[in-house]
């Protein structure tokens, strides 16, 4: 796969993309991944323990990230929601008497009080994703949000990093019916553009994201510690917002319908 030709130039670790648009993941990409981990394998312990007992926790611990820990290999940070709460019903069923399925529906009901508990003011910006949204901004380039979370956290947090301005568009878990890797998050962002999917770029931190991106025929741009392998469509790889550079837009070429959304 071959960055597309667009209205917009951005040069991601060295590799320049030229694009009509921008699309970012949220957890992991603009916000800090592993604070956000943290917090998360923290308020779930915690429910855990209130719930279950202090095995239930010690149990936790082991399978997720001993010691409170959470690497960037281990369990925590690689889970998704589903396969942390799979994880969860193995702990619960471990430290009690319940059966299999009823284990499944309080590990449920943990992971929705868990995030609840979560203080999204304890998860910063990624380092150096404002400064990249102001870029942008600056440069006029469209930019989109699509997250597997809920709409009303994503809205809690745009707002607590003052950020909710800079994207034009933002599509969460609430608008479509099947979350990520599947096609339709992108493509509603896209349709709400009004732009090409394919002269989009995204810019993801895991799998699923870059699944996505293969799905749709879109560039992405991982933003991992090493870069992923078995994925077309990831074309550049950042370790975070530092590795980017947005250039002015080329004369003549960042005019017309764009110009006329904002």
């Amino acid at each position: 796969m071959c960055p597309p030709r667009g209205r917009y130039r951005l040069i991601f670790n060295g590799v320049l993309f030229s694009v009509d648009g921008v699309l970012f993941d949220k957890d992991g990409v603009i916000g800090d991944g592993q604070a956000l981990c943290v917090a998360l394998h923290q308020a779930r312990r915690a429910v855990l323990v209130r719930e279950f007992g202090e095995r239930a926790g010690d149990f936790y611990d082991w399978v997720m990230d001993a010691g409170h820990v959470c690497t960037a290999e281990g369990a925590a940070m690689l889970a998704s929601l589903a396969e942390a709460e799979v994880l969860m019903a193995w702990v619960i069923r471990r430290a009690t008497a319940l059966d299999w399925s009823e284990a499944r529906e309080r590990a449920r009901q943990v992971t929705v009080a868990a995030d609840q508990a979560v203080d999204v003011a304890r998860v910063p910006l990624t380092r150096g994703a404002r400064e990249i949204l102001e870029q942008l901004k600056r440069h006029r380039v469209p930019v989109g949000l699509l997250t597997a979370d809920g709409r009303e956290r994503t809205g809690n947090q745009l707002r607590h990093w003052k950020i909710a301005s800079f994207f034009d568009v933002v599509v969460t878990d609430d608008d479509v019916a099947i979350a990520k890797p599947d096609p339709a998050g992108a493509l509603l962002a896209a349709k709400r553009l009004g732009l090409d999917p394919q002269r989009l770029v995204l810019v993801g931190d895991s799998p699923n994201d870059w699944r996505l991106a293969e799905a749709v025929g879109m560039p992405c741009v991982a933003l991992a510690s090493e870069a992923p392998q078995g994925f077309s469509s990831v074309l550049a790889t950042i370790r975070d917002f530092s590795d980017v550079i947005v250039l002015p837009p080329e004369e003549g070429k960042a005019s017309g319908a764009n110009s006329d959304r904002r």
